[in-house]
């Protein structure tokens, strides 16, 4: 390409001779200089505060900041709306908006000249409600559910949240709560079930908290057979899943293939599409009669399931005071788990012994698949309390469930004080140890060397429960008390320790003042 010069140095010369009669004024204007702000901030939704502190220069002003007016604004949706949340120079504002990316712009304004000068800085808002504890409870105040939760971000302090719910739908007495899965990478395939004696409410389990819908609405389940009706969910199986203790990889990761316990069936469900109308809760293909089943499954947690293998999954007749399972993946009736090896002192059919079992609990054991189902069980004729547990594997070569059976452990009264008024109970799969609470006393008793311990709270105990998921701990468990006194509740997270003679082991730094009465608390991790 040529390039042409053209001779303006000498018109510039021509120019320059003409004299210039002309009168001008110059007047020079202040330049503001803004310093002190970071490309971009990353707070954590309703938890944060956004603190940002520029600093100021003007050309001809100086460090003299009594001239200038302020204003932040921030921008949602590519300029879709503005909103202005501060007119001060430093700003402090709480991060109370939804998480998202957002634009923050900060403008001066020259009150002399009215000019202006604008800086803008990206806001990255995250959840703080991905990691933590739900915690459910009444709010003895409005007398309505409330759910909390304990924000447990990566590499943050904890926080304790209250009113997760972003639209609070007016429930109560709700009880209770089931994860049903983060097996897929939809948010929609992952719900947060609210139980009661008188609805289950489903609601999503994502950045935010929002409810969904009832289960009779959602239709996920048309049974075929009569029922009681409206329908409600007791429990959700398998629940999410722990980490393997040696290498912290998850080892059950949950799916959105489920069974489902309701008052008086036992059913296979997708938790987002919908159900199969045929119940598995009795003993032939061709019958007609149903067995109340207890309201929890007894899984193996530390195993991958899918939808074939929910076969190892044991349920309980409540009606015939046994324990049941599959005969295989698509069996519509079921099977007394036997005694294959007799023997003992107690038949694994409980009933058979003329006992019911008060209470039953799927403990962990961390280092292979036969995961113990422990029992506390009475007399029907009698007011005589006994301890087993059992645990056992599923043959594939024979199809069938080989259980393993412990002593019989007679509860001696005189020591484990009032266990038949407890209001919660809870087997440890740390130690052979039950803990179960009666007002504000935590009992510990050692049921193979007959011994007692108690531990008195401030309020009265609402919530006593093992937890696994987090830490995948075979010792980990939770305390909520609550104060009718003082309107105020506690949680702890405990732990059952090694040796039989350590007492009651509070975690430090691992209490949280609540002002619920906590009925249920439940992991939340997406990954």
């Amino acid at each position: 390409m040529k390039k042409y010069i053209y001779p303006l140095l000498a018109l510039g010369l021509m120019t320059a001779c003409v004299e210039d009669e002309g009168n001008y004024n110059y007047k020079h204007l202040n330049v503001i200089e803004i310093e002190g702000i970071e490309e971009s901030y990353a707070p954590l939704a309703y938890m944060d505060n956004v603190k940002i502190s520029p600093v100021l220069s003007g050309s001809l002003a100086g460090t003299d900041l009594s001239n200038y007016e302020y204003q932040w604004h921030l921008c949602i949706n590519t300029h879709a709306s503005h909103i202005v949340i501060s007119t001060e120079k430093d700003l402090d504002w709480p991060a109370d908006v939804s998480p998202g990316f957002y634009s923050l712009y900060f403008t001066v304004k020259d009150r002399a000249t009215g000019l202006e000068k604008q800086q803008r800085t990206a806001l990255n808002v995250g959840s703080p409600f991905l990691r933590g504890f739900l915690v459910l409870g009444d709010d003895m105040e409005t007398g309505q559910v409330r759910l909390d939760m304990l924000c447990m971000p990566q590499e943050r302090d904890t926080a304790y949240a209250e009113s997760v719910i972003t639209d609070p739908i007016g429930l109560v007495g709700a009880r209770e709560m089931v994860f049903s899965g983060y097996g897929s990478s939809k948010e929609d395939d992952q719900y947060l079930w609210l139980l009661s004696d008188h609805y289950s409410h489903r609601l999503t389990f994502g950045e935010t908290i929002s409810f969904i819908d009832e289960f009779n609405e959602a239709g996920l389940v048309e049974l075929e057979i009569p029922h009681q009706s409206p329908m409600h969910v007791r429990d959700v199986f398998p629940r999410q899943g722990s980490k393997n203790a040696i290498n912290g990889t998850v080892r059950n990761r949950s799916i959105t293939y489920r069974g489902l316990i309701l008052d008086d069936a036992i059913v296979f469900c997708n938790v987002s599409y919908g159900g199969y109308g045929g119940a598995i809760n009795r003993y032939s293909a061709v019958s007609n009669s149903y067995f109340k089943p207890y309201p929890k499954a007894f899984i193996q947690p530390t195993i991958l399931f899918n939808f074939g293998n929910l076969v190892n999954s044991l349920f309980y007749d409540a009606d015939s005071q046994c324990f049941v399972r599959l005969l295989g993946s698509y069996t519509t009736y079921v099977e007394k788990v036997t005694d294959y090896y007799p023997g003992g002192t107690w038949n694994l059919e409980i009933g058979e012994d003329n006992r019911t079992m008060v209470y039953g609990e799927n403990g962990l054991n961390l280092y292979n698949g036969d995961n113990p189902v422990y029992i506390l069980a009475k007399d029907n004729d009698a007011d005589n309390y006994y301890i087993m547990y059992f645990s056992g594997h599923y043959s594939n070569l024979t199809r069938r469930y080989y259980p393993t059976k412990s002593p019989l452990y007679t509860v001696n009264k005189a020591v484990a004080v009032d266990i038949d008024k407890a209001s919660h109970y809870m087997f440890s799969s740390n130690r052979l140890v039950l803990l179960y609470s009666v007002d504000n006393r935590l009992y510990q008793y050692d049921y193979t060397r007959g011994t007692c311990i108690s531990h008195e709270f401030d309020g009265d105990i609402t919530y006593l429960e093992a937890e696994y998921s987090s830490q995948c701990s075979v010792k980990d468990y939770f305390v909520a008390t609550y104060n009718d006194a003082t309107g105020k509740g506690m949680i702890y997270k405990m732990e059952v320790p090694d040796t039989a003679n350590a007492g009651f082991s509070f975690l430090e730094g691992q209490q949280w003042e609540t002002t619920l009465k906590v009925t249920d608390i439940e992991w939340k991790w997406p990954n």
